[in-house]
C-alpha cells in the first residue's frame, strides 16, 4: 500500500476503535470509521496469538496483497483496520481475499 493510504497514527487507531463500526467473519475482523480526508486509509494487524513472527508477517502480507487488489473499488473517505483472527492465519490467499471482500461488502464500502 502507498504511504498516503496507510493508517499509522495511534490517535487514528483510537478513534476508529472507539467510534467505528465492526464487521467480522471467520478469518478477519474489520473496524471502520468515516474520516475527513479525500482518500481511504487502511491498517492490517496480526496479534501474537497468530503464532511466531514468520506466521504473523505472512498473514499481514497476504492481507495487504488482497487489499491492493481491491483498493480501486473501496469507497473514499474511510479509515479501515483489519485484524487477523487465529482461525484465518493458515488460510490461503484466495480465502483471505474472499473474506476481505465479504467484509467490505457487508460494510457497504465497495463502490
Amino acid at each position: 500500500m502507498k504511504r498516503n493510504f496507510r493508517l499509522t497514527q495511534r490517535k487514528d487507531f483510537k478513534t476508529v476503535r472507539s467510534q467505528g463500526r465492526k464487521q467480522k467473519n471467520r478469518n478477519i475482523v474489520l473496524l471502520y470509521n468515516r474520516n475527513s480526508l479525500e482518500n481511504s486509509r487502511a491498517a492490517v494487524v496480526a496479534s501474537k496469538k497468530i503464532g511466531n513472527a514468520v506466521q504473523r508477517n505472512r498473514t499481514k502480507r497476504v492481507m495487504r496483497a488482497c487489499l491492493d487488489q481491491l483498493w480501486g473499488q473501496i469507497d473514499h473517505g474511510w479509515d479501515l483496520i483489519f485484524y487477523a483472527r487465529v482461525s484465518g492465519a493458515n488460510a490461503s490467499y484466495h480465502e483471505q481475499c474472499l473474506a476481505i471482500e465479504d467484509l467490505l461488502k457487508k460494510a457497504n464500502l465497495i463502490i
